[in-house]
C-alpha cells in the first residue's frame, strides 16, 4: 500500500489559520494521491492516520474537528475530485470574491464553498454544477431554503 503521510504539525486548528492550513493539507493530500495513484480506500486509511497523528500531537483537540478534517481529506483526494481540485479552488475563489454575500447565509466561509463544490464534483448527477460560477449559483439558488446537503462518508 502506498504511504500518504502528512506532517501533523500542519494540522494545527485555530480559528484564524484554520482555512489556510486545511487547504495546504488538502493540497498535499491531492498531490500525493495523484502521484501515487491511490485508491479511495488507500486515501481513507492515509487520511485517518494523518488525523490521528495530529490529534496525538495535540494539534487537533476536538473530535468534531477531526471528523470534518477526515471528511474533507477523503473528499479532496477522491479519484473523481482530485484531478479537478485546482480548478475547484479557483472556482471557489471566484465565487467568494464576487458572491460572498449571497453564499454566506448557507455556506459560512470559503472552505464550506470548496467542500460543497467537491461534493458536486464527486456526484455524477451534480458534477455539471461545479463547471462554472453561473452553474453553481443557479444550483445553490434552486435548493430549498432549509435544504441540507448529504454528508460525504
Amino acid at each position: 500500500m502506498a504511504s500518504l503521510y502528512v506532517d501533523p504539525t500542519a494540522l494545527t486548528m485555530t480559528r484564524q489559520s484554520d482555512e489556510r492550513l486545511r487547504e495546504q493539507w488538502l493540497w498535499v493530500l491531492v498531490r500525493k494521491a495523484i502521484l501515487e495513484n491511490l485508491s479511495f480506500e488507500e486515501v481513507a486509511i492515509a487520511v485517518y492516520k494523518s488525523v490521528v497523528a495530529a490529534m496525538a500531537a495535540g494539534n487537533i483537540r476536538k473530535k468534531k474537528a477531526a471528523y470534518e478534517l477526515s471528511r474533507e481529506g477523503r473528499l479532496a483526494a477522491h479519484p473523481d475530485v482530485r484531478d479537478h481540485f485546482e480548478r475547484l479552488v479557483a472556482l471557489r475563489d471566484q465565487l467568494w470574491a464576487s458572491h460572498a454575500s449571497e453564499l454566506k447565509p448557507r455556506l459560512h466561509g470559503p472552505s464550506q464553498v470548496l467542500v460543497d463544490l467537491m461534493m458536486c464534483q464527486r456526484n455524477p448527477q451534480e458534477r455539471h454544477h461545479a463547471a462554472s460560477v453561473s452553474s453553481y449559483l443557479l444550483f445553490r439558488r434552486n435548493l430549498p431554503p432549509n435544504a441540507r446537503r448529504p454528508h460525504f462518508k
